[in-house]
């Protein structure tokens, strides 16, 4: 197995985040520098700032060296790392898990237990709406946020950063282009348009299965008509404080 051209096709995946960056630095003083693989794999084993890979680098040079089974190491250390990954995402679901009890605790079910005792209370003794509207409309929403801040910064102190994203091939790269004219973009025009009827009609026609898809969607009605109660209800509100 040449390992150039392992290094090669891992330098073309864009999905193995900082590994296939690395993999470009070794291609560099191979097909560039003029270096030989062993002298490249020496020195990206001194600069990579990963540990784990400078630990795999460095046995692979021996394995070379020694005239080795490269197909072998890669095999035993592949099935090592799935073994390590399925352990951190046992050890990352555990954690999610508790936090999401907590979540359930905390910011669901221990704010509608309280609007509950609120609501039989104000039988006996009534009870300010300034409660009840801290409950829903602070306690519940700063705590959903302050929980998937929580979440968003634990995940990316456990992978090292945001997860990369894998973009596809473009099936036309090699395709020579020319220039557009005013025709073409009139085109181009007419099939956007013509596109965004279609979305808007697949969508009216099954607004459920739009919104089961796409839930953002709900806020097309539901923000305004959370505006329109929220500034009807402190209307009144105020309107009943107003001295006489």
């Amino acid at each position: 197995m040449n390992v150039t051209d392992v290094l090669k096709d891992v330098s073309r995946r864009p999905d193995l985040g900082e590994v296939a960056t690395e993999a470009k630095v070794f291609l560099r003083d191979v097909e560039y520098l003029g270096r030989d693989p062993l002298t490249a794999l020496r020195d990206l084993s001194r600069s990579t700032p990963s540990e784990k890979f400078s630990n795999f680098l460095g046995v692979l040079i021996s394995i070379i060296e020694t005239g080795g089974d490269v197909t072998s190491y890669f095999k035993s250390r592949t099935s090592e790392y799935h073994d390590l990954m399925e352990e951190q995402l046992e050890e990352k679901v555990t954690t999610l898990e508790f936090m999401a009890e907590i979540y359930v605790i905390l910011v669901s079910f221990a704010p509608l237990l309280f609007l509950t005792l609120l609501i039989f209370l104000g039988y006996l003794q009534p009870v300010s709406d300034m409660v009840l509207m801290i409950i829903a409309y602070v306690w519940i929403p700063l705590g959903s946020i302050a929980f998937a801040v929580l979440i968003a910064t634990r995940s990316r102190e456990k992978i090292g950063g945001n997860p990369p994203k894998f973009s596809p091939p473009q099936p036309y790269s090699s395709v020579p282009t020319t220039e557009g004219n005013e025709s073409d973009s009139r085109i181009i025009k007419q099939i956007r348009k013509t596109r965004g009827k279609d979305k808007l009609k697949r969508i009216l026609s099954s607004p459920f299965k739009a919104i089961t898809h796409q839930p953002a969607f709900t806020l097309a009605f539901s923000a305004p008509l959370a505006r329109y109660l929220g500034l009807s209800r402190w209307t009144r509100v105020f309107q009943r404080r107003k001295p006489l």
